[in-house]
């Protein structure tokens, strides 16, 4: 008889054998004093969750999680032994009764800084910010003492999404969106690249299991033919390399499921035509004669003697390195009809380029990894920042670009950040006094998007003054915080003025206190900060308040009389709905429901709600904000189930590209009129050098029926693409 002792018995023994792993799978953690400092930590981990077992799959001990964790720092990561017994106890504090005190006696305050900055906050929540936006607050405050914390935080969140498929589906939705928005990016940054891919395939495959399976299925599809391409590239490759004696072997890396899905949507192309899926990675082990970044350019110059290459396309990342610390020269070059991207590094480079932060702390290069956290201490020590704020100044870029200083210096910025970000960026004052830049000796505005290698000179006024207009142009998360606390300053400074000016009015007519409420009252203002901006910038003028106050004067009664007898209109009072974190939302009716314009959803999209104070707000689960929302305050968002007891119509937008014909527009009409019978709220079409343009937007009853109207227009004769859009102007 299988008794309780039996599977006792077999979990201790599933223990073991987990730890045996763990050791086995590092060097490092086997040196006798490694092992004897790891032992004691899983022992001690072992006790405090000895009664804890696992909320997801087959219910197993708990301790298997911090063991998972553990071996993917020793492993995956390849970082020591002081990281690893953080790893085993991260889980301790939080979750059992031991203390930090505990933790710091038996294994010192350098394990317990980590485990503190992978717990979750348990500071008092500002008032109307989540606990998940502070717990992210904190955690990225803590990273600024010690940059392991990130590591064990990104291990813990990757076990977390391996073993994610028995998770309530709310909870799948709040841990994907926080990996795709956060620790994804996060990963990227600390040049995590494997674990990045394996972070956003398994947040794809879990928020999105329906378009995760058709991108696997086209991929599986169109490979056989990738490989073969590829195969006939590598083979002069291979022939060449070995011509000029290179000791060197090749990888190639292909782009995650979720990275092939974004550029397909994003761009609304096919897979055919994304023409780097593949990436081949020549790897030299450099002699020791010359430079590493010299004997990459010969390897370089060796391309440009056997392929096509294209000189547009060449990407120096060994003299400017990204801040992950990324090496390469990257190009692309032509074989078989088609472009191939190319990365040559060294060995050194590829350790860095697979394990990035974790293979090299001293890597001068990742010193800007130190920054950036440095940074984001700096700006979130503030205590008046909201969810989203939070979430979007903790969410590191992926992207990045190099750009020099008229003295020949280098800054690294944000892809996509203006002049006036790189201004900013040099000097808060160049930015206040900013007028105008110099690109490459050619004078540019405020809002020029800046590209790798172009040097900048910034033109400034003393006069000069920042104006509300460049809040627009500011890309970069720390610029846009210095231009806002600017703006707030001058605003606090202009009710502080007004305040002067109103109780001068209140002394000199001996106007009772109470007569504040009264005239926020009478000129509609939300509160007495407004009544003071607005009375010192004008827009309540002198002549108003004496009006007023003489009308408080001589008729004192009949004027407040009005306001405070008017018939109070009661806000409308919402239908009860049921609102759970840890339940579907049933949409039955659309009242007292809003559909977000942001992303403007259908009946049967995937899709989440957003509570928010009375109301309720449907997002697309794709949306950028659904993702924010999950991130940021998931207690207030669940998923969509979609029951609606009677027909409706939603507004969906189409647009469609083709080759321009006689009758094509007709053709489309037929299919949207007469064959689906759908109404057509507006439409544009566009004619240029015999190519078609078409946005049409519907009343639509639902995402099956649109889902259908592309498939059946995507089949008419010169049409090329069809795809629904969601920008409604």
């Amino acid at each position: 008889m299988y008794t309780e002792n039996n599977i006792k018995s077999d979990f201790d023994s599933l223990v073991d054998a987990a730890f045996d792993d763990l050791i086995k799978t590092s060097e490092r953690l086997q040196k006798p004093e490694s092992f004897q400092k790891v032992k004691y930590a899983f022992e001690f981990a072992r006790k405090a969750h000895i009664k804890q077992f696992r909320k997801t799959g087959l219910k197993l001990p708990y301790i298997l999680h911090p063991l998972a964790v553990a071996k993917i720092i020793a492993f995956e990561m390849g970082l020591g032994s002081t990281t690893v017994v953080a790893a085993l106890l991260h889980d301790v504090v939080e979750d059992t009764e031991f203390t930090d005190e505990d933790i710091e006696r038996e294994f010192g305050k350098e394990v317990l800084t980590i485990v503190q900055g992978v717990t979750k906050s348990e500071e008092i929540i500002v008032p109307g910010r989540s606990k998940q936006a502070d717990t992210f607050r904190h955690f990225i405050l803590k990273m600024s003492e010690d940059k392991r914390i990130a590591f064990v935080k990104i291990a813990d969140r990757l076990h977390n999404l391996r073993t994610i498929d028995e998770m309530p589906e709310n909870n799948k939705m709040i841990k994907t969106a926080e990996s795709l928005e956060i620790y994804a990016p996060l990963a990227h940054q600390l040049g995590l690249f494997s674990i990045k891919k394996e972070i956003e395939d398994l947040s794809f495959k879990n928020r999105f299991p329906e378009e995760y399976n058709k991108i696997k299925q086209i991929v599986d599809i169109n490979f056989p033919e990738r490989q073969i391409k590829l195969n006939q590239i590598l083979e002069p490759l291979h022939k060449n390399l070995e011509k000029y004696n290179y000791n060197f072997h090749i990888d190639t890396i292909t782009k995650s499921y979720y990275r092939t899905w974004k550029i397909i949507t994003d761009k609304q192309i096919k897979f055919e035509d994304i023409y780097n899926y593949i990436t081949i990675r020549i790897v030299i082990n450099p002699s020791d004669n010359l430079p590493e970044k010299q004997q990459c350019f010969l390897v370089y110059s060796m391309l440009t003697d056997v392929f096509l290459v294209k000189d547009s396309k060449l990407k120096d990342w060994i003299t400017h390195p990204k801040t992950n610390g990324f090496e390469a020269i990257i190009t692309d070059v032509m074989f078989g009809g088609h472009w191939h991207e190319v990365q040559i590094m060294t060995d050194r480079m590829n350790q860095i380029a697979q394990r990035g932060y974790a293979r090299n702390h001293d890597n001068i290069h990742l010193s800007n990894v130190k920054q950036w956290i440095n940074s984001m201490g700096e700006i979130l020590g503030k205590k008046n920042l909201s969810n989203d704020r939070i979430l979007e100044l903790i969410k590191p870029q992926d992207s990045e670009i190099y750009v020099i200083t008229p003295k020949g210096d280098q800054i690294i910025l944000k892809k996509g950040a203006t002049v006036l970000d790189y201004a900013f960026t040099i000097h808060t004052d160049l930015g206040f006094h900013f007028v105008a830049a110099e690109v490459d000796k050619k004078t540019v505005s405020y809002d020029y998007i800046l590209s790798t290698g172009e040097q900048i000179k910034i033109l400034t006024d003393e006069n000069s003054k920042p104006e509300k207009i460049w809040k627009k142009s500011l890309k970069i998360p720390k610029n846009q915080d210095i231009l806002a606390g600017y703006f707030k300053k001058i605003k606090r400074n202009m009710i502080s003025e007004g305040e002067i000016k109103f109780n001068y009015v209140i002394e000199k007519y001996k106007l009772k206190e109470d007569i504040l409420a009264k005239f926020i009252n009478v000129f509609r203002c939300k509160n007495k900060e407004e009544f003071y901006f607005r009375l010192s910038i004008g827009r309540i003028k002198d002549e108003d308040i004496a009006r007023e106050i003489t009308k408080l004067h001589g008729f004192t009664q009949r004027i407040f009389g009005l306001f405070t007898s008017a018939k109070k209109i009661e806000p409308q009072k919402l239908s009860e709905i049921e609102f759970s974190p840890k339940a579907p939302f049933v949409i039955e009716s659309l009242d007292n429901i809003s559909l977000a314009v942001c992303c403007h959803p259908l009946e049967g999209d995937k899709a989440i709600v957003h509570k928010k104070d009375s109301r309720f707000i449907i997002h697309r689960a794709d949306c950028k904000k659904a993702k924010l929302l999950n991130s940021s305050e998931g207690q207030n968002t669940t998923n969509v189930v979609w029951q609606l007891a009677e027909i409706s119509d939603f507004r969906a937008k189409i647009e469609i590209t083709g080759l321009d014909r006689k009758g094509l527009l007709s053709d489309i009409i037929d299919i949207i009129s007469s064959e689906m019978d759908i109404n057509m709220k507006s439409l544009i079409i566009k004619s240029e050098k015999n190519l078609f343009i078409g946005i049409i937007e519907l009343f639509i009853k639902n995402s099956a029926s649109l889902n259908r109207l592309i498939t059946k227009i995507s089949n008419v004769k010169d049409v090329q693409k069809v795809y629904r859009a969601f920008s409604f102007k």
